[in-house]
């Protein structure tokens, strides 16, 4: 495809609740500077009413027909062969960015030529945050580092590299190509992250900032259960021996401890009790 706008805004839909699509899309056209991009939409819903919402939609926005089956990945491979933009920004139903949130993907991808992909910062409905990046723990599995702390926290607050960012995720669509896009097969699990260490082992930085903003006012491409296990298993199989616990870093380069973390979470029990 030619490259006509910066920026492709990728947002596959599957069954979520009609406002929930709604906010994510107010929300970018509220919030993002109309000639920065094109949104593309795949619809995977099964139900009638979101079919019928996105077959009304108009503007900026192209629909794409998905499959009821395909997983988060495979719409956003769909997805990426008809985008104009030069990036690529994989959203979901139920994230709702703030002001000045593609500005400051866009920013970063641009200042340096080994930044491979960029994420941003999501805040749960209560302020608190959701996920910036991800770290592995002692049993090598990736978790969302400082989940449910003040945003305030520094932590949180500076621009810093992570072996991989969750969605939000901004990439150059000749990269995404280049390395075959989502492994379809993870089944709306560990398809952000096999992706970042697929650039990361190329050499490519993945890269955090603090400057894109999004609410998670709801969930949507949950993990299957029945394919959860195998997503798992093609996962680890493929990534287990280049894994190792690097949260003890995080938490030094935030002068932290474990243990620290851990009073930090004791005492904004205690606030919410």
């Amino acid at each position: 495809a030619t490259v006509r706008t910066a920026v492709s805004i990728i947002l596959p839909v599957d069954d979520c609740a009609q406002e929930t699509l709604l906010q994510s899309l107010e929300a970018i056209a509220q919030h993002t500077a109309p000639e920065l991009f094109e949104v593309v939409l795949v619809n995977c819903a099964a139900n009638r009413e979101t079919r019928d919402l996105l077959e009304s939609l108009s503007g900026d926005v192209v629909v794409i027909d998905g499959k009821t089956d395909w997983s988060y990945g495979a719409a956003c491979n769909a997805a990426a062969q008809k985008a104009l933009g030069k990036y690529l920004v994989f959203l979901k139903p139920g994230l709702v960015p703030a002001p000045g949130w593609l500005e400051s993907l866009l920013q970063l991808a641009e200042t340096d030529y080994d930044v491979g992909a960029v994420g941003g910062q999501v805040l749960n409905q209560n302020g608190l945050l959701w996920q910036i990046g991800v770290a592995f723990d002692v049993n090598q599995s990736p978790f969302a580092l400082y989940r449910m702390l003040p945003r305030e926290f520094a932590g949180a607050n500076k621009q810093r590299e992570f072996e991989a960012v969750e969605f939000p995720l901004l990439v150059c669509r000749e990269l995404f190509c280049q390395f075959g896009g989502f492994n379809s097969e993870l089944h709306n699990r560990f398809d952000d992250i096999d992706f970042c260490l697929t650039l990361r082992r190329a050499g490519l930085r993945v890269v955090y900032t603090p400057g894109c903003v999004m609410t998670r006012v709801a969930a949507s491409w949950q993990v299957v259960p029945d394919k959860n296990v195998l997503s798992r298993m093609r996962f680890y199989s493929k990534w287990t021996g280049s894994l190792w616990q690097n949260d003890e870093r995080y938490l030094r380069e935030a002068s932290l401890t474990h243990a620290g973390v851990s009073a930090l979470y004791r005492g904004l029990a205690g606030r919410v009790a």
